[in-house]
């Protein structure tokens, strides 16, 4: 049996997924992307995203889509709505301009928000809240 390394996390059973979509640094992409998995977009990407896994957004993606994923990560930029089924989580150098529902939302302390989120039960509507660059604290938002 290995040792594991100090600092090194634990492999996860997502960790042998693959990933759908990687959309590397200086690539881009415009239209409709339909995935059955995950999908790491650390390039340009418009237009709209279906995902039926998790999509992260790398720290040099920029996305101007709707995206709606089983969860969403950003570290990047994101222009447009954001929906998951799971959970959204804001990297600190995330920056986000449209709305968020997801029964979860984790927003890391120096993340940039412009547009209305709603936590909780799937039926929640995003006119609930509106977030300004801060989140909410009647929202269920989770600062990390």
């Amino acid at each position: 049996m290995s040792e594991r390394v100090p600092g090194q996390r634990e492999p996860q059973a997502s960790d042998a997924e693959p990933v759908e979509l990687a959309l590397g640094a200086g690539m881009a992409f415009e239209g409709l992307l339909v995935l059955p998995r995950r999908a790491r977009i650390d390039g340009r990407l418009g237009g709209e995203v279906l995902a039926g896994g998790p999509v992260w957004v790398g720290p040099t993606g920029e996305v101007e889509a709707d995206l709606e994923a089983d969860s969403v990560v950003v570290e990047g930029r994101v222009h447009g709505n954001l929906r998951a089924r799971h959970s959204i989580a804001l990297g600190p150098a995330a920056v986000v301009r449209g709305d968020l529902v997801a029964p979860r939302l984790r927003v890391a302390e120096g993340a940039r928000v412009d547009g209305r989120c709603a936590c909780g039960d799937s039926g929640a509507r995003p006119a609930e809240t509106r977030a300004e660059g801060v989140p909410a604290a009647n929202c269920g938002v989770q600062a990390s």
